[in-house]
């Protein structure tokens, strides 16, 4: 079988290629005797490309040289454009309610995750939006003038599918207040079930999973191990005390602990 014209290959293409693979074999075509510094990707194409080089770096450099792919240049410049506002990231709801709109039940089972992770501390006056970045900063939430010193990340994943999604972040100073985390929680627990997710209400997790009997009743040899006592003063643990502190099933006085053991972590880091 001849074909003219590209067009025709396409066409042709189409009876045995998927929506995706079609436009990335259509792309492919009209790309292959277009210059490097002359070539124009659609949104597919970088679509592609980004998760590519993310699952393989490696993969995708043996890739471009075969395929007429975006160089590596140009995808961290693609990336840099981006940007990610600190709180609830709105665009990532609105295509994870399309996503959803298609999958089956139980693979819209999913579970809110969410941690806090200490980042680099820094202050810098952001001229663009006339504003100071790097201070605590929890979006609607409210926001002060402490240099922020964590970051809370909220995550989440599927049960049934393997499947995860970062829902938003916030910027903190120390530990962050229960009647905060709390609304926090609640309030990303709705835009999960307006998403047509199904979030899991009871599950048996266990926080600061490294503790165990021996760390509360020491014996005399135990008493002398560092690392007891640094699995003690963790972050995990200050962590799951502001965690059942939010929910009620500890007084809202243990905040004030779990700031101390989040100290004590930092010196031992």
């Amino acid at each position: 079988m001849k074909f003219s014209v590209p067009s025709e290959i396409i066409k042709y293409a189409s009876n045995y290629l998927t929506d995706i693979q079609l436009k990335l074999f259509a792309s492919q075509i009209r790309l292959e005797k277009v210059m490097k510094k002359g070539r124009r990707y659609t949104k597919t194409d970088a679509s592609f490309a980004l998760v590519l080089h993310h699952k393989s770096p490696k993969a995708y450099r043996f890739m471009s040289k075969i395929f007429a792919l975006p160089a590596v240049r140009t995808l961290r410049s693609w990336l840099h454009s981006f940007e990610f506002k600190i709180g609830w990231n709105e665009c990532i709801f609105k295509q994870l309610k399309e996503k959803a709109d298609i999958m089956d039940k139980k693979d819209r089972v999913c579970v809110l995750m969410f941690d806090a992770v200490a980042i680099k501390s820094g202050l810098y006056y952001n001229t663009s939006k006339d504003k100071m970045e790097g201070i605590e900063d929890l979006g609607m939430y409210g926001r002060s003038d402490k240099v922020a010193k964590y970051a809370m990340v909220f995550m989440v994943r599927g049960l049934a599918h393997k499947w995860k999604q970062t829902l938003g972040y916030f910027l903190l100073n120390s530990s962050i207040k229960p009647d905060t985390l709390k609304n926090m929680i609640l309030n990303c627990l709705t835009k999960l079930q307006e998403a047509n997710l199904i979030p899991k209400d009871k599950m048996n997790i266990r926080l600061a999973p490294k503790l165990t009997d021996k760390h509360i009743y020491c014996n005399t040899f135990d008493k002398m191990r560092v690392c007891m006592a640094t699995q003690v003063f963790s972050r995990t643990v200050a962590a799951g005390i502001d965690t059942h502190s939010s929910l009620g099933s500890l007084p809202k006085d243990a905040a004030t602990t779990a700031t101390f053991i989040y100290k004590m972590d930092m010196l031992f880091d």
